[in-house]
């Protein structure tokens, strides 16, 4: 459920999801909003991050952040875990802070607590870990309980008494229809704008003086064979902290690799006396076998002709090379939080195939970014299916890593293992 209420019929809003914008243009942050609200919910919050960010948290329901509130009860500390068993005996209340900010804020079933603790032992994170009631987690593990490696706790504290039924709400943290939200919101100043401005020009005037009196470096010498080879000084460029994340988006869409594969296979099955069996994709190609069904290879060497395909024949097989020449995608502007774009893609998963049983890999951290993978296996599917699949993934931020099939008589069964970013 998306809110909890007290006894005393105050409700405190879980499962929001959470992103981080830029606050440095107004009129975009309220666009960027407002566009997010539509499928996250119309009530929200915005709180000033370092370095021009904003945290933009969104509910469809109305009611003071439960994430914040447990947070600032424990004094705000980098990286949280509060679990607290409810009356009920079969629920409890799970916050989860990494990083400086709120990860999750979740009311969820004691038997499915251990997944979760089990999704934050990647990082390097150092948790104060406070639980109360029966939970399955302890500071060190049992065959009941989850324990984290101590690597991984900074402390760890038992409370004799829950922090839930007594904790004081602030209107700070009560979510609000989202226009009121945007109206109430305002970016951070440390001083008064004439102020900023003197330092400016102080600091220009300062600069340009040092950059004249200041000895110009001497170029630097390496050697080659003995010989002395002078280069240039080496100029300092600003570097994008997301070239990394971004780099790895703007390959082809994964979803345009899997309807050119499609494609192809559609165009192999009017091949005469031929028929694909297996298609494998790597190294930004299509590789196909074929294998007979009467066809003789003079008929198949002039439908490769015709079509540009490169061919690699053996006795009774040949082998069909489809190189891709798919535009990139454009470089993303928004970095998703990575376990909602996970939660997100395995509903869409079983939603198009609802007899796979996707497999969720490992998480690597690569600074200010994420990811994992995640590997589907399919069984008796037809290319439509396939192809629907691909269109869902196009908004998606996900690279395609691997990606096979066996065919039998345009019927396909196979895998794929998709690489997920985020943050």
């Amino acid at each position: 459920m998306p809110l909890i209420t007290r006894e005393d019929g105050v409700s405190f809003a879980v499962y929001t999801y959470r992103e981080t914008l830029s606050s440095k243009n107004l009129s975009m942050l309220r666009r960027e909003a407002m566009i997010i609200s539509r499928e996250n919910g119309q009530f929200a919050r915005f709180f000033p991050l370092s370095g021009g960010e904003v945290e933009a948290v969104f509910s469809r329901d109305q009611g003071y952040l439960l994430g914040e509130l447990i947070w600032q009860h424990f004094g705000n500390p980098i990286d949280l875990i509060y679990c607290e068993a409810l009356p009920d005996g079969e629920n409890a209340i799970l916050v989860v802070v990494r990083g400086g900010s709120v990860y999750l804020d979740a009311e969820l079933p004691i038997i499915n607590l251990a997944d979760e603790f089990i999704s934050l032992i990647s990082g390097e994170n150092q948790y104060q870990i406070y639980v109360y009631g029966n939970v399955p987690l302890a500071e060190s593990a049992t065959d009941e309980k989850f324990g984290f490696d101590e690597m991984l706790v900074e402390s760890f504290m038992e409370l004799d008494a829950p922090v839930f039924p007594t904790i004081e709400v602030d209107e700070a943290f009560k979510l609000l229809p989202i226009d009121e939200a945007l109206a109430g919101f305002k970016t951070p100043t440390s001083a008064p704008v004439k102020a900023i401005i003197a330092v400016v020009i102080i600091a220009a005037v300062g600069y340009v003086g040092w950059k004249i009196v200041s000895p110009k470096p001497e170029p630097v010498v390496t050697t080659s064979g003995g010989a002395p080879i002078l280069q240039p000084p080496q100029q300092n460029t600003a570097s994008n902290p997301y070239a990394a994340y971004q780099g790895q988006l703007i390959s082809p869409s994964p979803g345009d690799i899997i309807i050119t594969a499609m494609q192809d296979v559609q165009l192999l099955l009017t091949i005469p006396g031929w028929t694909p069996s297996n298609m494998t994709y790597k190294d930004n190609a299509l590789t196909f076998d074929l294998k007979t069904a009467g066809g003789d290879l003079g008929l198949l060497l002039s439908w490769v002709r015709d079509n540009q395909v490169e061919l690699q024949a053996a006795t009774g097989k040949a082998v069909l090379v489809f190189p891709l020449a798919l535009p990139n995608r454009a470089a993303p502007t928004v970095m998703y939080n990575l376990r909602d774009t996970v939660a997100s893609l395995y509903d869409t998963l079983k939603r198009v195939i609802p007899d796979t049983a996707p497999t969720l890999g490992t998480t690597a951290s690569f600074g200010n970014f994420r990811q994992t993978t995640l590997t589907i296996s399919f069984s008796g599917v037809a290319p439509a299916t396939l192809v629907l699949l691909a269109k869902e993934l196009q908004t998606y931020p996900v690279v395609l890593q691997t990606f096979s099939l066996s065919i039998d008589e345009g019927v396909l069964s196979g895998s794929m293992e998709l690489q997920i970013l985020g943050a």
